[in-house]
């Protein structure tokens, strides 16, 4: 505050009474105006006082709303401001006297201090957005292969638009969005968050790979882009659907002869399907039923038969003989003429798919009737050559069981039969024949399991019904049966495993006391021996039907005896060959020991017997 007297002054330099007036000088402008902190609905500014001095800080607020405010410090929050709008704010420092004297405004962001008579300085200027407000309801309106469009509400407050189409996105890729209001100077309001899948793309090079009676098989190659798994729709008669995580799919269940349509769709992880590939394929018709030569003459023969299960669209025969020649038929009905008379013929008749496919045939086969001559000799003869299936075999029985053979024998089937085949089905499998009720299957694996099919064949080579049996191999031996440790109630056995398969390993323990225990691995630990006796052990394999295969035996004298057989088994229980082992415990202590004489050259000792069995006793007299 500066205060001025005015005095007048003589010609001899002598002052009159004074006149005094008093002012403020204007506050000097606000420094370093900056906005510390912006929210949704408020903004923060802070400076630097002014050179020189000032009462208070007076703000104005522009935008809408538009107000002001005081401040005694160099810091001010704004509030109630309208989300995303845009305001400039001039901060003057005021004078004591609340005269605001004349302001100097500039086009940049500076704060005016104003002077303590109220009169504004020069202002500092600054402008700043608050942050926008939160979008409402965000939603995907479209999704594509490659591209997702979005919509929402806009926030309270100011905004720029309320939709966006996102392109070049990967087809069935997942893909996050958070859309957030953007205020005038780039300032981002919280996000609405939403997640989507593109759609799938295509299938390609949708194709069938296999086509059954019942079943058909497709393959193909993935899409571009991501899928999580296959949604494949089967059109026809029966119609359903099924999912498939691999490029194949094998459809069963399918009705003979049909047309089926397949739609095959990658699937997004969100379950949306892309546009499908489609294929269409007929299943192969079912054999005929029943097929009968109902009629035979000179030249011609007429068959009837059966339709078969499914459907069909034709029939399709076939005339093997002299003449050979094919022929269709749109019913269970065919008459076939110009045929040669006292030939022999084979028919095969197939119903025929929509495609053309052709089903498994029924087969037949006839004679034509032979012109004989006026002497009565021979009437016309109608004849029919066939072999009926054989009968299936009786009996069948395993006769004897070895480490790599197995023998069968069974009874002859009612009727005929050629010769016997013989399925092996195991490791290795194989097939022979045999030309007796008997057969001795070898180069088998000890220890495994076998499936046996023996089937009668007819003369044309085809197979009865087969009988089936099941057995294992006898185990092998196991080998390198060997004692590890030795205690004196315990032994250690180990040994390596045999060669072939085996289930388990059965353990014999002959002594005092004698049991039996098995192991799965290749060693074992027997306890609750008596000490001093001998054991001898059998350690055999056994297969899995419980059959033991022949026993390692070790024996070995130290302390009580004990025999061991350890023996591999087979999964049916059979037990192979034991490795045997015999084993002395280890004698227990002496009991007490105590001198019952002693004179100038010999000591008398006595002691009682230790707990189990010994042979004799040892003494050491240490010099």
């Amino acid at each position: 505050m500066a205060t001025k007297a005015f005095s007048a002054v003589a010609g001899n330099g002598v002052l009159g009474n004074s006149s005094i007036i008093s002012e403020y000088t204007v506050p000097n402008v606000t420094n370093d105006l900056n906005v510390t902190d912006v929210s949704v609905d408020s903004i923060s500014l802070s400076w630097l006082p002014p050179t020189g001095n000032k009462s208070f800080y007076f703000v104005q607020v522009s935008g809408n709303p538009a107000f002001n405010l005081t401040s005694f410090s160099e810091f001010v929050l704004i509030t109630n401001l309208t989300p995303g709008n845009h305001y400039t704010f001039l901060v003057s420092a005021v004078a004591g006297n609340g005269v605001l004297g004349n302001s100097s405004i500039i086009a940049e962001y500076t704060v005016s201090a104003v002077a303590g008579n109220g009169v504004l300085g020069n202002s500092s200027i600054i402008a700043e957005y608050t942050v926008p407000n939160v979008t409402n309801n965000l939603k995907v309106t479209d999704v594509s292969v490659d591209s997702i469009s979005l919509s929402w509400l806009p926030p309270n407050g100011n905004k720029s638009f309320e939709f966006v189409l996102i392109t070049n996105l990967t087809p069935g890729n997942h893909y996050t969005f958070l859309v957030s209001a953007v205020a005038g100077n780039g300032v981002l309001g919280n996000s609405s968050i939403i997640a989507e899948y593109t759609v799938p793309n295509v299938t390609n090079n949708l194709k069938v790979t296999d086509v059954s009676v019942d079943s058909i098989s497709l393959s193909w190659l993935p899409p571009t882009g991501n899928k999580s798994l296959y949604f494949v729709q089967v059109l026809g008669n029966p119609t359903f659907n099924l999912t498939s995580y691999t490029e194949f799919v094998l459809i069963t269940n399918l009705t003979p002869g049909n047309h089926y349509t397949f739609l095959v769709s990658a699937v997004a992880g969100n379950g949306v399907l892309g546009n499908s590939s489609i294929i269409s394929e007929y299943t192969v018709p079912n054999v005929t039923n029943d097929l009968n030569v109902t009629d035979v003459s000179v030249d011609s023969i007429s068959l009837s038969w059966l339709p078969p299960t499914g459907n069909k669209s034709f029939y399709f025969v076939q005339v093997s003989g002299n003449p050979a020649f094919n022929l269709t038929s749109f019913s269970e009905f065919v008459l076939i003429t110009n045929l040669t008379p006292g030939n022999h013929y084979t028919f095969l008749v197939s119903a025929v798919a929509g495609n053309g496919v052709l089903g498994n045939s029924s087969i037949i086969a006839e004679y034509t009737v032979s012109a004989v001559a006026g002497n009565g000799v021979l009437g016309n003869s109608s004849i029919i050559a066939e072999y009926t299936v054989p009968n299936v075999t009786n009996n069948l029985k395993v006769t004897d069981v070895s480490v790599d053979s197995i023998s069968l024998s069974w009874l002859p089937p009612t009727g005929n039969k050629s010769l016997y085949f013989v399925q092996v089905i195991g490791n290795p499998a194989f097939n022979l024949t045999s030309y007796t009720e008997f057969v001795l299957i070898i180069n088998l694996t000890p220890g495994n399991h076998y499936t046996f099919l023996v089937s009668a064949v007819a003369g044309n080579g085809v197979l009865g019904k087969s009988s089936i049996i099941s057995e294992y191999t006898v185990p092998n031996v196991t080998k390198n049966l060997k004692v590890t440790d030795v205690s004196v109630d315990s032994i250690l056995l180990s040994w390596l495993p045999p060669t072939g398969n085996k289930s388990f390993y059965f353990v014999q323990v002959l002594g005092n006391p004698a049991f039996n225990l098995t192991s799965y691995t290749e060693f074992v630990l027997i306890t609750n021996l008596t000490p001093g006796n001998h054991y001898t052990l059998l350690v055999s394999a056994v297969a899995g039907n419980g059959v033991l295969g022949n026993s390692n035996i070790m024996t070995e004298y130290k302390g009580n005896h004990y025999t061991f057989l350890v023996s591999a088994v087979a999964g049916n229980g059979v037990l192979g060959n034991s490795s045997i082992i015999a084993e002395y415990t280890v004698p227990n202590v002496t009991n007490n020991l105590k001198v019952t004489d002693v004179s100038v050259d010999s000591i008398s000792l006595s002691w009682l017997p230790p707990t189990g069995n010994k042979s004799w006793y040892f003494v050491q007299c240490p010099m």
